[in-house]
């Protein structure tokens, strides 16, 4: 039987690889630092990660950590297509029943939980970064042989477009300051979830095949 938490990895993966195409190829032209469209995969693509860390390393608060940054981001998009997220976060939740209760004290329990909620804060707010540290600005992009060169501009409204040139302005460009931000808290919360999950210690022995006695 097909696991409800590796189900949920792959269509997180691709719904974020469809979500990033489709804001590539419906964006214009723009000085920002990074694509936005490649920006907004990674972003969706990192609850992937934690949840399958959660599934292989049958950890609930991991599982429940990449369901809960999907439920904070399903609802960002004017046009709902962001609504299909809920689907993985559904999956993780059905991973997590089907995982056998396990003997641990008080105390460890209360770290897994306490570390599930860190990695779903530090999640949500590589979101915030990303999307909230944004600036308004405006262009003019000039064809050239060696590709597009941009020109920032106060206003593109009250500036002459001359041949091979084209204009354009964005009141919530990214900026350097939101990518960076949003990328240090995405790896801080990949690196804790590692870390609930074992580490290396516990994927050797989960994978490692048992010597005969």
């Amino acid at each position: 039987m097909t696991s409800p938490g590796l189900v949920g990895v792959v269509a997180q993966l691709v719904f974020a690889i469809a979500l990033g195409g489709l804001s590539l190829s419906q964006g214009h032209a723009s000085p920002e630092p990074l694509p936005r469209g490649l920006a907004i995969g990674l972003l969706y693509a990192t609850p992937a990660v934690v949840g399958w860390l959660g599934t292989v390393a049958r950890r609930r608060s991991l599982l429940l950590a990449a369901a809960a940054a999907d439920v904070v981001g399903a609802p960002l998009s004017w046009s709902f297509v962001t609504l299909l997220f809920l689907v993985p976060a559904i999956l993780f939740v059905g991973e997590m029943g089907r995982l056998p209760n396990r003997e641990m004290g008080g105390r460890s329990r209360l770290g897994q939980a306490l570390a599930g909620v860190a990695v779903a804060a530090l999640l949500v707010g590589a979101g915030v970064a990303l999307l909230g540290l944004t600036e308004p600005l405006c262009w003019i992009a000039t064809q050239g042989p060696a590709g597009i060169s941009y020109q920032i501009v106060p206003d593109a409204g009250g500036i002459p477009i001359g041949p091979g040139q084209s204009a354009g302005c964005d009141s919530a460009a990214l900026t350097l300051q939101g990518i960076g931000l949003a990328a240090a808290l995405a790896l801080a919360a990949l690196g804790l979830a590692f870390f609930v999950a074992g580490g290396r210690a516990a994927f050797r022995s989960r994978w490692e095949p048992t010597r005969p006695s």
